[in-house]
């Protein structure tokens, strides 16, 4: 064999060693893979946590809110008639009954405009007694064959336009006898005179504003709150309230009314409260403090504060679902309602019997297994 074939023949042979050792080695990687794969496909580890049941009940805690005194009636008198003004017989801080005069305008015009309406009312009057009188002698005249049955008919019709006039006539006499009267500028309510805006010899078009009159012996106490609040308060429901400006007394109130729409601008929902100032001491604009009353007959799930969590989206609570010793935790987000030191009312997302997580639910996830820790199930 040359020495050129003996080359070739060691190195063929050198390179088929080197191939055996590495088939060798990869057998074994395929054999020793195997247990990694299986390992990943094991169950994560059940986690200990601490729950609470979700009971039912209702917290001890009174809501409060701020809100604006309004005079219980509030008008902005205006004059019905134009004219001169004559006389102001009333001033401002006047104490005045439904109907009190206020100011006095020029009655001279109106009452012109008055006289004669009245004498065109008795002239339409005249006017359709003698149009009944003709059609009655028409009428006799007609049976005796003495009268056209066209004479009839125009004297019919002559008695038609006569009660047409005094239909008229009646109503321009009232609406004379009317602006007459709005001479006279009164008091639409019993109260008190706030102020007057025009002084005599001042020339009051119609529709001007000359006065205005509230209404204090009772007020308007306007406020806004939640959603979950507006849920609970109902009418004439009692509230009490402290006014800053006032003795620093509390106040009895009622609720009148509890808004179903809401502020476009606040997203609160209004309520109305009404209250006696029978010693006037509230005046109209003063800020209130007000305390609502608990409605006990409503009461809601309760959790301990400690279940509560975050996330993206808002406050949620796990909740231990399953049976056996171990089970499952269900992430539930809830709307929350008031608070005390240690629970919370929930409004939507638990039940009463439920059991959530209260320690050991800021290490798990939804679905996460658990072990409830039995030293943790108490309320």
């Amino acid at each position: 064999m040359s020495s050129v074939s003996r080359r070739k023949t060691l190195l063929w042979l050198g390179f088929s060693a080197a191939l055996l050792p590495a088939a060798g080695c990869g057998g074994e990687s395929a054999r020793t893979q195997e247990p990694t794969e299986s390992t990943s496909q094991r169950a994560s580890p059940a986690i200990r946590v601490q729950v609470a049941p979700v009971r039912k009940g209702q917290l001890d805690v009174q809501s409060r809110a701020t809100g604006v005194s309004r005079a219980f009636q509030r008008a902005t008198v205006s004059a019905e008639v134009g004219g001169r003004l004559v006389e102001r017989t009333t001033e401002a801080g006047d104490r005045v009954q439904t109907g009190t005069p206020l100011l006095q305008i020029d009655q001279r015009r109106p009452g012109l405009a008055r006289d004669e309406a009245r004498a065109g009312l008795r002239s339409r009057e005249t006017d359709l007694a003698e149009a009944k009188r003709e059609l009655a002698r028409g009428q006799d005249l007609a049976r005796q064959e003495a009268l056209s049955e066209s004479e009839l008919d125009r004297l019919s019709s002559q008695r038609d336009r006569a009660i047409a006039a005094l239909a008229l006539a009646r109503a321009g006499a009232a609406r004379a006898e009317q602006d007459f009267a709005d001479t006279t500028v009164r008091a639409p309510f019993a109260g008190t005179v706030e102020r007057i805006d025009a002084d005599v010899g001042d020339y009051i078009q119609p529709g001007t504003p000359v006065a205005v009159v509230i209404d204090l012996s009772r007020v308007r106490v306007q406020t806004g709150v939640t959603a979950t609040e507006a849920a609970r308060l109902r009418e004439e429901m009692p509230v009490t309230l402290i006014f800053d400006a006032g003795d620093g007394r509390a106040r009895a109130g009622t609720i009148r009314s509890v808004g179903r729409l809401a502020d476009t601008r606040t997203g609160t929902y209004p309520v109305e409260i009404w209250l006696d100032n029978d010693d006037g001491t509230i005046r109209d604009g003063m800020m209130a403090s007000i305390g609502f009353t608990t409605d006990k007959t409503l009461s809601f799930p309760l959790v301990p504060r400690a279940a509560l969590a975050r996330n993206g989206s808002g406050v949620i609570v796990y909740v231990v679902e399953g049976e056996g010793e171990i089970r499952r935790a269900a992430m539930r987000e809830v709307r929350l309602g008031r608070s005390d030191q240690t629970h919370i009312e929930i409004i939507g997302g638990v039940k009463p019997g439920e059991i959530v997580i209260t320690d050991g639910h800021f290490a798990i996830e939804n679905g996460a297994p658990i072990v409830m820790d039995r030293a943790g199930t108490g309320s």
